[in-house]
Parts: structure tokens; C-alpha cells; sequence
């Protein structure tokens, strides 16, 4: 089992759609989460990456826009190689992804882990990894 206190439970990763440094951390914070930065010492991204270029979402060579440091924006490719952020203002953005994983036996269903989805009359609310949805 994987839980809160688990390495692996920070391992996963959130892709935002954003148009700017400020709109991807504002789009990560109304998820309750960061722009990932490698200094953030999570478990690695990489094997997350990995499966994008497996899913044919991304090439090696694809950027994904993660926090800034030192007042340089920076983009991380899909190998894992982090830079600066050239001009590309249309990037995905990775968020952290801090919820605990949930199975068949442990779901944490605290309020701060709750994303909620209005979408055809329907209320959809993710719980744990955003995974495990119901209907309210």
C-alpha cells in the first residue's frame, strides 16, 4: 500500500494547461498544489515522463513549464533535463501531486484532497489521486 507517509505517494504528477509562469502556479494552487521543482526533494517525475513518451503525449524533447528559481523561469523536457524558459508562453505546466495514493483498502477522504467538477448537471468529485471519483 501506498499512503500519505509513502515516497511513492508524491511520485505522480498533474499537467495543467497554462499561458504563463503565473497562470500554471494560480492553476496549481486552486488544486491545493506547487509548480514541481526538482529542489522540491519528491520522489523523482521521471518515471511520470516516461509514460507520457510511452502514451505518445510527449516526445523526449517535449517542455513542460515547473516552478522558477532565482527569478529565471524554467521548463523541464520530457528526459528529464531542466532549463531556462525560452519563448514559448504556451507550455503544459506540472503541478506537485501530494495526495495519497488510494486502493481498495485505504482512501483518505479529508476535504483537502477533494477536487470537485460541474459537468452535465453532475457534481464529479475526485478523491486521492483524482482517480477515484463518485457522484454527489
Amino acid at each position: 500500500m501506498t499512503g500519505a507517509g509513502s515516497q511513492l505517494s508524491t511520485s505522480g504528477i498533474i499537467l495543467v494547461n497554462s499561458s504563463s509562469p503565473t497562470d500554471s502556479l494560480s492553476t496549481c494552487n486552486a488544486l491545493g498544489e506547487d509548480l514541481w521543482s526538482p529542489e522540491l526533494g519528491m520522489a523523482s517525475i521521471q518515471p511520470s515522463l516516461d509514460y507520457l513518451i510511452y502514451q505518445g503525449q510527449a516526445e523526449s524533447s517535449t517542455r513542460f513549464r515547473i516552478a522558477s528559481r532565482g527569478g529565471r523561469d524554467r521548463v523541464i523536457d520530457a528526459s528529464g533535463q531542466v532549463s531556462s524558459l525560452g519563448d514559448e508562453p504556451a507550455l503544459q505546466a506540472i503541478c506537485t501531486q501530494t495526495a495519497p495514493y488510494t486502493n481498495s483498502t485505504h482512501t483518505d477522504r479529508d476535504e483537502k484532497w477533494r477536487v470537485a467538477v460541474r459537468s452535465n448537471n453532475e457534481t464529479i468529485i475526485g478523491l486521492g489521486r483524482l482517480d477515484t471519483c463518485l457522484n454527489e
